[in-house]
C-alpha cells in the first residue's frame, strides 16, 4: 500500500533487450486492522484512546488521543439509613472505579408552621412552647475528610427534642496526589516499577505502582576478537550499554590451495605423486597420483 508493483520481465541476457516489460500491479488501499491498545481513563489517571495502525504497512491510521482524569470520584450514593427531624442518617458511595465512602447524614430539624398550632410539618412534632430548654446535649461537629463530607457542631434540647442550632453541612473536598511513592527504572536483566500516588491528607493510594518488564539486551555490532583460521577457530562478540557481553565462535574458515607439487615423477613404468599445500598453514589437504604414462 505503499507504492504498485509489477509482475516478473523478461530481458534477453545476450543484447540486453526488454521482451516483456511484465504488468502493473495496481497500489493496495491501507486498512485498520490492526489495533493499537488504549486503556480506560480512572479517577485520578489519564487514559488513552485505541488506535488503529495498518498491517500491510505498519502506517498508523487512527492515533491515539489523551484522555485527561477528572482528578475526583464520582460517587453515586444510596441512603442506606434515613436521616430524620432529629436523627442522623447515613449514605454509601460507590465511585466507578469501585472505590466505596460513607458519610454522615445530619439531623434535618423540625420544620414548624404557625397554621399548623407550631406542629413539625415532617414528622408532626408539636413543638412545647412553655419548655425552657433546660437540658440540652451537643451534636458532634464532624470532620471532613477526602471524599467525605463534615458537619459543624450543633444542639438538641432533651426535654422537648428540639434542635436548638442545627447543623451545618461543610463540604467535601477531594483527595490530592502530592505525594509520590518513587519507583524504579527497569534495566536490561531487572524488572521496574512505576511511581505512585498517595493522598498526603488521608494517606490513601491514589495511584498504583505497576511492574514493567525488563527492557532484554540492547547488543551493538559483532566485533572481531580473535580471526578464525584455518587451523583455530575465531572469536567475536559484541556488547551491550549495561556492560554485558556476549560472545560467538567463529568457525574455522577453509584452507586455501596452492599449486600442485610434483613430490615423485612419474615415468614410463612407475607411477608418481603430487600434492597441494594451504597457501595459510602449509598443511598438505590433497594429494593425488601421477599416473605411469603408459597407462594414460
Amino acid at each position: 500500500c505503499l507504492r504498485e508493483g509489477w509482475t516478473d520481465g523478461v530481458r534477453c541476457k545476450k543484447c540486453n533487450t526488454m521482451l516483456d516489460e511484465g504488468e502493473r500491479i495496481p497500489q493496495l488501499a491501507c486498512n485498520t486492522d490492526g489495533i493499537i491498545p488504549g486503556y480506560k481513563v480512572q479517577c485520578y489517571r489519564a487514559g488513552l484512546t485505541e488506535g488503529k495502525y495498518c498491517t500491510l504497512c505498519g502506517r498508523t491510521k487512527v492515533s491515539q488521543k489523551y484522555v485527561a482524569p477528572p482528578n475526583q470520584h464520582m460517587y453515586n450514593w444510596t441512603v442506606l439509613i434515613e436521616t430524620t427531624c432529629t436523627t442522623a442518617g447515613l449514605q454509601e458511595g460507590i465511585c466507578w472505579c469501585n472505590t466505596v465512602t460513607q458519610e454522615v447524614i445530619a439531623e434535618k430539624g423540625h420544620v414548624y408552621s404557625h397554621e399548623r398550632d407550631n406542629t413539625c410539618s415532617m414528622c408532626d412534632h408539636v413543638r412545647d412552647m412553655s419548655c425552657e430548654h433546660t437540658h440540652t446535649a451537643v451534636l458532634p461537629e464532624i470532620e471532613t475528610a477526602c471524599n467525605s463530607c463534615g458537619w459543624t457542631e450543633g444542639k438538641i434540647c432533651l426535654d422537648c427534642n428540639e434542635i436548638l442550632v442545627k447543623r451545618q453541612y461543610i463540604i467535601r473536598y477531594n483527595c490530592n496526589i502530592d505525594g509520590i511513592i518513587p519507583g524504579k527504572n527497569e534495566t536490561c536483566t531487572e524488572s521496574g516499577i512505576t511511581n505512585g500516588r498517595f493522598c498526603t491528607r488521608c494517606n490513601s493510594i491514589i495511584i498504583e505502582q505497576e511492574i514493567r518488564e525488563p527492557l532484554g539486551h540492547t547488543l551493538g555490532v559483532w566485533r572481531t576478537v580473535k580471526d578464525a583460521s584455518c587451523t583455530s577457530e575465531g572469536l567475536r562478540e559484541r556488547k551491550c550499554r549495561c556492560g554485558y557481553v556476549e560472545q560467538e565462535i567463529v568457525p574455522k574458515t577453509d584452507h586455501v590451495r596452492g599449486e600442485w607439487i610434483i613430490d615423485i615423477e612419474a615415468t614410463a613404468t612407475q607411477n608418481g605423486l603430487k600434492h597441494r599445500n594451504c597457501r595459510v598453514c602449509n598443511e598438505i589437504i590433497v594429494e593425488e597420483i601421477i599416473y605411469a604414462h603408459n597407462y594414460r
